[in-house]
Parts: structure tokens; C-alpha cells; sequence
């Protein structure tokens, strides 16, 4: 990555900025490689050299890092509490490796956390009360899961440490502690569906060893393939894999800011138009054409940003 400093920021926090001590292992895939989309993937590797990013746009992964040092250190001490440990299972043809955040084992049970310094929408649930889907954290535990029942829940009382062999403990949570950048106490003490507080908890079921190696199996066959083919042949990102929205039009209201409802299309527009006799014009109520957004493309993905997948060169195009 090559870095730039817009804002000609201190050397010592551009360095801070910049800093990332994470070790993958010696794996071949680990959860958020398998979980990447394989188009992408293909793309980073072939434009590694060509990926620029200012220090400033890694502010979060900076937040992220110092969170989990900091837990890291406050679990030191603790009976039977595990922290960033680095864990492997051999898999078919493949090596598939995970560093969890935090491991606590309570006689032969398990709690396996993940930290995230994160947004809060993944903990926000609609009025029906169901939180938005969040199948990569899903899997990322899963796998994690996976790999300790199969090589590394055996607990020596001796040592006091986990060692290799079959497992003699069941893990029986999986969790996601969120730590949430973009809490607001005044929508916490208005909203009853809003968080009270900056620290959020998510559980997770827990899959059987089928659902985690068809999993794995799909994801590395496919970037396996991927990586011996030429981009134009990969397939490309799904509109999943994009955190795509769609085309929406808004029925909007003079003086008002939000949208009074939001519609898939026109015809839709209309039919609510007639069935409720809105009154429409410049005065009144009038339509607003909101575009999709392919949100990991814009925000979260280096060639996306860098402006080199075509995919999503295309998309900006037909958006003018």
C-alpha cells in the first residue's frame, strides 16, 4: 500500500497509522481471507504495487488494534481465559487458520468472543425486533469454533494451557462484543430499539462440522480457481459481496427533510399517490430519484477506491 498524508500529519501518528503487526500464520486461508469476495481478492493481489490510501482513512484500524491490545492485557492473570492465540486444522487440501480475540473456560464449557470496534447498526434491531444480517461475523466464529473442537479444546489442569488433541471441552457460546464508535446516548434514552449502551453483546448459534466444511470447501474451491484464472474470467462480486442497495424513489414533502416513504419504483410511487390523493408539486409533495449504492465498493474495498476494478468503473459510468 502506498500511503499518502493530506492532512501533513505528525510522523509519529502517520507511522501509528500506518502499523499493522498482523501475522496470518502459515495457513492458506483464514475466515476473513475465505470470506472475501474472490473477485476482489484476485484484484488486490494484482494491483498491490498500485493501491494508494491516505494514513487518515486507517483511523478505525487504529481504533481497532489499540482495542484489542488493551483486552488483551486486561485479560492477562485470568484462570482459564485464552487471548490472541493463533490456531490451525488441516482441512482436505488446505490449512485453515484463525487467531481468536478471547477464549473462557468454565470447567468443560467454552465462551469463544470477538472484539469489534465497529458501527452500532449490526446491534440495532428493526421495530419488528430482528438485527441486521451479519453472516461474516457468523462465520468467522464458526470457523474459529471449528477449528478448537477439532484440534485444540483439550485442557491440561497441570499447564494450564490448551493442548493439541481431541477435544474435552464444548464450547457452547459464540459471541461478538461490539464496542461502537457511533453511540448515541440521546437515541439510546428516545429509542427503544436503539442500544443503551456503547458496548454491545451478539450471540451466534453454533453450526455442526457439515455447515463449517461446506462452507470452507465452497469458499476456497472458489478462490482457488480464482487465482489461476484471468480477471475477466473470475466471477464477479455478487451484489451481497458489494453491500449493493438498490435504485429507490422517494416520496418527499416541502419543508421536510427525511423522505415520507421510500419506493422500489415509479409504478409503486403512483399507486400510493392515488390510493392515499397526495396532493404532488413544488408546493406540496414531490418524487426524489435516489440511486443504489454498492457500499463495499465505495468505502471498503482498496480497488474499488483506487479506481481500478472494472466492474465497478462500469457501475460509476452508467451512474452519469
Amino acid at each position: 500500500m502506498i500511503y499518502t498524508n493530506k492532512q501533513n500529519l505528525p510522523e509519529a501518528l502517520c507511522n501509528a497509522l500506518k502499523w499493522d503487526d498482523y501475522d496470518p500464520g502459515h495457513g492458506d486461508y483464514s475466515p476473513s481471507s475465505l470470506g472475501k469476495p474472490p473477485y476482489m481478492a484476485h484484484l488486490e493481489k494484482t494491483h498491490k504495487e498500485q493501491l494508494k490510501s491516505d494514513v487518515s482513512d486507517n483511523v478505525w484500524l487504529l481504533l481497532g488494534k489499540a482495542a484489542h491490545k488493551i483486552v488483551e492485557i486486561g485479560s492477562e492473570g485470568i484462570d482459564n481465559n485464552f487471548s490472541e492465540e493463533r490456531i490451525y486444522v488441516e482441512f482436505e487440501s488446505w490449512i485453515i487458520s484463525m487467531q481468536f480475540d478471547n477464549l473462557f473456560l468454565d470447567q468443560k464449557n467454552g465462551i469463544l468472543d470477538d472484539y469489534k470496534v465497529t458501527s452500532i447498526y449490526k446491534f440495532k434491531p428493526d421495530y419488528k425486533g430482528t438485527l441486521p444480517e451479519a453472516p461474516d461475523w457468523d462465520a468467522q466464529l464458526n470457523i474459529g469454533a471449528y477449528i478448537l473442537r477439532k484440534k485444540w479444546l483439550t485442557y491440561d489442569e497441570k499447564s494450564k494451557t490448551l493442548v493439541p488433541g481431541e477435544g474435552s471441552i464444548e464450547l457452547n457460546k459464540l459471541r461478538i462484543l461490539g464496542i461502537c464508535k457511533d453511540h448515541k446516548q440521546t437515541m439510546a434514552r428516545t429509542s427503544k430499539e436503539y442500544p443503551n449502551h456503547p458496548i454491545c453483546t451478539r450471540e451466534f448459534s453454533i453450526w455442526d462440522d457439515t455447515k463449517v466444511e461446506e462452507y470452507i470447501r465452497e469458499k476456497a474451491v472458489a478462490h482457488d480457481i480464482s487465482k489461476e484464472q484471468k480477471i475477466e474470467d473470475v466471477v464477479p462480486c455478487t451484489k451481497e459481496e458489494m453491500w449493493a442497495t438498490d435504485d429507490k424513489i422517494a416520496l418527499m414533502k416541502k419543508g421536510r427533510k427525511s423522505a415520507v416513504k421510500l419506493f422500489p419504483s415509479r409504478k409503486t410511487l403512483e399507486k400510493y399517490i392515488a390510493n392515499y390523493e397526495i396532493e404532488m408539486g413544488p408546493k406540496k409533495h414531490y418524487e426524489e430519484f435516489r440511486p443504489g449504492e454498492r457500499k463495499r465498493c465505495v468505502g471498503y474495498c482498496d480497488v474499488g477506491k483506487n479506481g481500478l476494478c472494472p466492474i465497478y468503473n462500469k457501475f460509476l459510468e452508467d451512474q452519469k
